[in-house]
């Protein structure tokens, strides 16, 4: 109750008009707070999600052979990162760009890409670690001449140790058809688990440096509703959704 009835009047205590305070005090900052989302939530929607691009390099990767699949994935992921760098930083700054990318730069290699992504929070943990195995993985193909398949053992471990993206497929497929797949061939299975990394990198890197700016939660930009997610946003998972499907059923 906020108030106490006396006759015909209704009069308001100091500890029901404190509570009363309390209740239009949070109210005002939840709309406040739901706001910034919504600026954050169109600031992310607007990223340049390069997806024509990633659709050409992912479909060729599935006729290239695995050398070639896993170098082109893998210079994809360079150039998402340093597109989502180049829109966050001050490319104003006379030679700033040129002087942490080149020689022994901020940004100079992919191993200090990941990091500062890391270290910026702008991607999820466990995305940061897949991205350094998409790295091993390009590094053992473009420095052993000898290694020219998933099938190599050291890959294969990389690969092993991947996030299991394609459990995506479980919530398709009831448990009583899927009892009938085999599992996936070394060379499927790094396709669709890298092909996730990258559809999670581009959702991840619009919406982290969006989170970030607008001081809210990753969670409060994306989580709400299919019905209410960005047209660019629904794009990432409709994509995801489309790669994951190409290899099931798998008989």
């Amino acid at each position: 109750m906020f108030a106490i009835k006396s006759g015909d009047v209704l009069i308001m205590t100091e500890s029901n008009f404190v509570r009363l305070e309390k209740i239009f005090e949070n109210q005002a900052t939840q709309a406040l707070y739901e706001a910034v989302a919504n600026q954050a939530r169109e600031q992310a929607a607007n990223y340049d999600f390069q997806f024509d691009r990633i659709r050409t390099v992912l479909e060729a990767a599935q006729s290239e052979p695995d050398r070639s699949a896993s170098i082109l994935i893998f210079a994809l992921v360079e150039d998402l990162m340093l597109n989502c760098f180049r829109a966050n930083l001050n490319n104003e700054v006379s030679g700033g760009w040129k002087s942490i990318t080149d020689g022994n730069g901020l940004l100079a290699t992919a191993s200090d890409r990941i990091a500062l992504l890391d270290l910026l929070s702008w991607v999820r943990p466990h995305l940061v670690k897949d991205l350094r195995l998409l790295k091993s993985i390009r590094n053992r193909f473009a420095h052993h001449a000898d290694v020219n398949s998933f099938d190599d053992n050291k890959i294969l471990g990389w690969i092993s140790s991947l996030e299991q993206y394609e459990q995506l497929a479980d919530a398709l497929w009831p448990a009583s058809e899927r009892a009938d797949w085999r599992k996936l061939k070394p060379r499927e299975l790094y396709l669709v688990r890298a092909s996730c990394v990258v559809m999670y990198l581009v959702n991840d890197l619009a919406v982290g440096p969006a989170a970030r700016q607008f001081r809210v939660a990753p969670g409060h930009i994306e989580n709400i509703g299919w019905e209410n997610l960005p047209e660019s946003l629904r794009e990432v998972h409709s994509l995801l959704a489309e790669f994951v499907g190409s290899y099931y059923p798998p008989r």
